[in-house]
């Protein structure tokens, strides 16, 4: 989403990598629980124009929560200062090896 919270339909499917058909089922999905909106673009009506409403944002909120917990209680929580120093190094020849000589 922008920064003013309003994504067009093909970046949200873009986003969450799904076919247009999908995001639209599942933005629909959304619109229905009250977590999103629809809108016209004023500058072009055939494109449909989302945004979070206020109970859309502490659903995202309480998600983005609740993955955060889970990713540092099952992958971060269980190493150590020596596995977080060799994942470090590991990544960086990762990084590295991608780049253009």
């Amino acid at each position: 989403m922008s920064a003013g919270g309003v994504a067009d339909m093909f970046w949200s499917g873009k986003l969450v990598s799904v076919s247009p058909t999908r995001a639209s089922r599942l933005v629909q999905e959304l619109i229905d629980a009250g977590h999103l909106q629809r809108g016209a673009d004023q500058g072009d009506g055939r494109v449909s124009l989302i945004s979070f409403t206020k109970s859309g944002r502490h659903f995202a909120e309480t998600v983005k929560r609740t993955f955060e917990d889970s990713v540092k209680k099952y992958f971060v929580d269980p190493l150590d200062d020596d596995d977080i120093a060799a994942i470090t190094r590991i990544w960086a020849k990762l990084e590295n090896a991608n780049r253009p000589t």
